[in-house]
């Protein structure tokens, strides 16, 4: 295949691109977001966050909530392209996840867990996990699963933040070798 267009970034760390409607919106290293047309990628970084992006952001309505490094999510306004909210982290987020209701989970480089509120960015519930710091995590129909470095995966009810249930993995999550 042949380029069709090329958009010149800043920075050498890119955040995933993510599409709403004909918009591409991603960051680079240098904390610029870009929304970009989808099929010509004209446009220029509209906005400089206070550091770089985590991962990728994900669409809630009409907004894209991202996670920047040193501990604070962001929600951008992707019609006026401008900050709708921001909220300061315990510690360096991972990638959030979007909720059914439009609310936010995401957990932290320690052993917080949170749910934020899609709409304003206020905190919900903060839960501190008992089996090591908090590794990823996935949505699942019964529960939010979270994986931790102490080897454990726990699943979360979404609403209260409770623990569902606890499972600790053989080995403690580390390897051992066999003599």
């Amino acid at each position: 295949g042949s380029t069709l267009s090329t958009h010149v970034l800043g920075g050498s760390s890119l955040s995933k691109p993510v599409v709403y409607n004909d918009t591409v919106i991603l960051s680079d290293g240098a904390g610029l977001v870009h929304f970009l047309n989808a099929e010509t990628l004209e446009g220029e970084a509209q906005l400089v966050l206070s550091n770089s992006v985590q991962g990728h952001g994900i669409v809630n309505d009409d907004s894209i909530v991202f996670s920047l490094a040193g501990g604070t999510l962001v929600s951008l306004d992707i019609g006026t392209q401008d900050v709708h909210w921001e909220t300061v982290l315990s510690a360096t987020g991972s990638k959030p996840i979007l909720l059914e209701d439009g609310d936010i989970f995401i957990s932290t480089g320690d052993t917080t867990i949170s749910r934020y509120s899609g709409e304003d960015g206020s905190q919900m519930w903060q839960e501190v996990l008992s089996t090591g710091n908090a590794v990823d995590h996935a949505l699942t129909p019964h529960g939010i699963l979270v994986t931790t470095s102490g080897g454990s995966v726990q699943s979360i009810d979404p609403e209260s933040g409770e623990m569902n249930w606890l499972e600790v993995l053989p080995g403690n999550g580390s390897f051992a070798s066999e003599n």
